[in-house]
């Protein structure tokens, strides 16, 4: 069944100082109530329903149930890596403290990293990447921005060394080879471009 939003509930929400709307991917929200949210600068959130662990536990499972409870987690996004939170407007956040990142285990030890966005056409990637200190050689596939959220590094791209920090960017073109010399854990967003102009 689907839930309806209206002014006054956005009213209520509002007098007990909530700042956040909770609805489903389900929920009609009406114009009068998105207005008013935007006026009292709320937000909608797009939330899941949560898997009970414990029950799960406990429970017998069938293969049917077990099949059953697969396609749901699939179609539900439950193992989802991240949280993304949606408004109305579409407007899209990622909240860092839920990105769950892997491991390269065929690749470099110590470096851990999670897609968050791409191009439906393929043509640009967004990913988070967390690295330990280490060194190691990469070899770039596309134009790619690095942007130095936290950490220390050092690149060095044709016999040319940069050191970077916190706030820092570099471009790597294409097929260049990058020596990177990271001296304590460095978090970073990557952002993989085809056919970039710097």
């Amino acid at each position: 069944m689907k839930k309806l939003i209206c002014a006054s509930d956005v009213e209520s929400l509002h007098e007990e100082n909530k700042r956040v709307i909770p609805i489903t991917e389900n929920t009609i929200v009406t114009p009068s109530a998105n207005d008013l949210a935007e006026e009292y600068d709320m937000t909608f959130k797009v939330e899941k329903g949560k898997l009970n662990v414990s029950e799960m536990i406990t429970q017998e499972w069938s293969k049917e149930s077990l099949v059953t409870l697969l396609k749901n987690l699939i179609m539900d996004n439950a193992l989802s890596p991240f949280i993304l939170e949606r408004d109305l407007s579409g407007v899209e956040i990622i909240k860092h403290h839920t990105i769950q990142l892997k491991g390269f285990p065929q690749r470099e030890r110590g470096v851990f990293a999670q897609e968050l966005m791409h191009s439906s056409n393929g043509e640009g990637c967004l990913e988070y990447v967390s690295i330990n200190p280490m060194h190691f050689i990469e070899q770039q596939v596309d134009d790619t921005f690095f942007y130095i959220i936290e950490g220390e590094l050092k690149a060095t791209l044709k016999e040319s060394t940069t050191c970077l920090a916190d706030g820092d960017i570099i471009y790597v073109p294409k097929d260049e080879v990058i020596d990177w010399d990271v001296t304590k854990q460095t978090k970073v967003i990557k952002v993989k471009m085809k056919g970039c102009v710097s």
